[in-house]
């Protein structure tokens, strides 16, 4: 089966938390990730038991945001997540789910985490090869 796109959920505040609520429709065994922006230079310091790490970036290494972004495989979890920061700052964060076409036990076969800037016009990707084909 192709992987395909299921919903996604998102949640904002400006304060130490942020709560996201599961998308709706997503099952066990449906793979989810999770894009977190926080607008202070540090990474969240709760809320993220069972998510697994794919990349983050910082713009500014004293006072600007960073961007992190998680994955987990859902597994009859709670309704909604909520993550931690040690800094009050606007914070929000998307969940999106996607079902078929990955290996639940091994879902990322490998991460381009390439800094893109808008006044950088050539587009990069990195070479890639994943273990079957049309896998995440």
């Amino acid at each position: 089966m192709a992987f395909a796109f299921v919903a996604a959920a998102h949640g904002d505040a400006i304060s130490t938390s942020i709560t996201v609520t599961k998308p709706t429709g997503t099952v066990d065994n449906d793979i989810e990730f999770l894009l977190l922006k926080h607008l202070a230079n540090e990474d969240p310091n709760s809320g993220l038991t069972g998510w697994t790490q794919l990349g983050t970036r910082r713009y500014d290494a004293t006072s600007g945001s960073s961007h992190s972004l998680y994955y987990r495989i859902a597994a009859s979890e709670a309704a909604d997540y909520t993550i931690g920061w040690a800094t009050s700052a606007r914070s929000g964060g998307t969940i999106a789910t996607y079902r078929d076409g990955f290996d639940t036990a091994d879902p990322i076969d490998v991460v381009s985490d390439t800094v893109y800037t808008t006044s950088n016009t050539t587009v990069r990707a990195a070479g890639m090869t994943v273990a079957a084909a049309n896998s995440a």
